[in-house]
């Protein structure tokens, strides 16, 4: 199940993504329920996939950096 499709960094990034889907199932319930939209929710799928691994990476990379400046400090501190 997909988060909230309707957050502006969701929109910016899989904004035609998302209104391809939504149009495919406003078309009607046979094309939503046999699988006609199937195409539109894969492609949906990947760019939120690669929206989240660019976000982890981004995350992971903060984080080592912070993780790199609290070890200065704590060598500094101990050098007191």
């Amino acid at each position: 199940m997909h988060v909230h499709l309707t957050e502006p960094d969701k929109a910016a990034a899989c904004k035609q993504l998302i209104e391809q889907l939504n149009q495919c199932h406003e078309s009607g319930l046979m094309a939503k329920y046999t699988g006609m939209c199937n195409d539109a929710k894969r492609a949906l799928d990947r760019c939120l996939r690669q929206e989240r691994l660019d976000r982890t990476a981004r995350n992971r990379e903060a984080a080592k950096m912070r993780d790199a400046k609290w070890t200065d400090a704590q060598k500094k501190y101990a050098e007191l």
